[in-house]
């Protein structure tokens, strides 16, 4: 498994599965390069466009993926709108092409 979020890592880590974990310093090549074939890659890390280019590069590349988004694509947020709308271009993005990919997508809306 292949995670971008600490929480997360140390919850499954202790579960006793092979966990990868990245932070800022890793560059989106290491990250694509060490996650290719992993059964699980948790795309949680918010970092400008960062969730929306790995949902791109490893779409194809991971058995299984779980994307996290937020209400802020759906209202923006006039205190931080780059979030709301990378957010939203996240969301766009995970709706058009993850059900030919995945039959079984869950889509969460909070509303």
């Amino acid at each position: 498994m292949q995670f971008t979020d600490h929480n997360l890592y140390e919850h499954f880590k202790n579960k006793g599965h092979e966990v990868v974990g990245f932070n800022s310093k890793d560059s989106v090549d290491t990250i694509i390069e060490k996650s290719k074939g992993c059964d699980l890659f948790i795309n949680n890390a918010y970092d400008d466009s960062l969730q929306l280019q790995l949902l791109h590069k490893l779409l194809h590349h991971t058995k299984k993926m779980i994307v996290c988004g937020s209400v802020a694509g759906d209202h923006i947020d006039e205190n931080d709108i780059p979030y709301s709308l990378h957010k939203k271009a996240l969301q766009e993005q995970f709706v058009k092409t993850s059900p030919p990919l995945f039959p079984k997508t869950l889509i969460q809306d909070p509303n």
